[in-house]
C-alpha cells in the first residue's frame, strides 16, 4: 500500500475468493479477518477491528490521507487492546486459582477428619449442632463466592 496500491486492492489480494465488486465493506473485511484470525482471537475482536478498518478506510477516502497511515493507527489500537486483555487475564489468574484452591479445602478437611477417625460427617448430619454448623458454613461459603464474583466482575473493564 505504501507503494501506491489501494486499500481495496490490498484486501482483494488477501482474500481467497477476491472481490467481484471493487468496494470495501465491513462484512467483507470481517470475513477476511475471520479467515486470517489467530486461534486466540475472538469474534468480538474481529468485529471491532473490522469496524475500525471500515471507518479508517472511509476517513482515508474522504480526507485523502494515505490508507497505510490509517491502518497503522488501527493496528496500534488493536495491539494496545490485546495487551490490555492479556494483562487482565494475568491479573485475574491468581485470584481465580485461589478461589479454586479455597473451594476444595472444606471437602479436604472433612475427608482428613474421616481418615483420622473423628467422624465429621456423622457430626454434621447427625446432630442439631452439626446441622447448624453445616448451614452456617454453607451460607458463609456462598456469601464469599458471591462477594469474590462481584469483585472480579467489578474489575472487568471490557466494553
Amino acid at each position: 500500500m505504501r507503494g501506491g496500491g489501494s486499500l481495496v486492492q490490498a484486501f482483494a489480494e488477501q482474500s481467497e475468493r477476491g472481490f467481484a465488486v471493487h468496494r470495501l465493506t465491513e462484512p467483507r473485511i470481517r470475513e477476511l479477518l475471520a479467515e486470517r484470525a489467530l486461534p486466540k482471537e475472538t469474534p468480538s475482536q474481529i468485529n471491532r477491528v473490522s469496524a475500525e478498518i471500515t471507518v479508517a478506510a472511509r476517513i482515508g477516502e474522504r480526507l485523502g490521507c494515505p490508507a497505510a497511515s490509517c491502518l497503522e493507527a488501527v493496528g496500534e489500537t488493536y495491539r494496545r487492546t490485546r495487551k490490555l486483555e492479556d494483562l487482565r487475564t494475568q491479573v485475574f489468574a491468581v485470584p481465580k486459582a485461589t478461589i479454586r484452591l479455597l473451594s476444595g479445602l472444606p471437602a479436604a478437611a472433612i475427608l482428613l477428619g474421616e481418615l483420622m477417625g473423628s467422624h465429621p460427617i456423622a457430626f454434621l448430619f447427625g446432630s442439631a449442632q452439626g446441622l447448624l454448623c453445616l448451614a452456617l458454613g454453607l451460607c458463609c461459603y456462598i456469601a464469599g463466592l458471591a462477594w469474590t464474583h462481584a469483585l472480579l466482575r467489578g474489575m472487568d473493564l471490557t466494553p
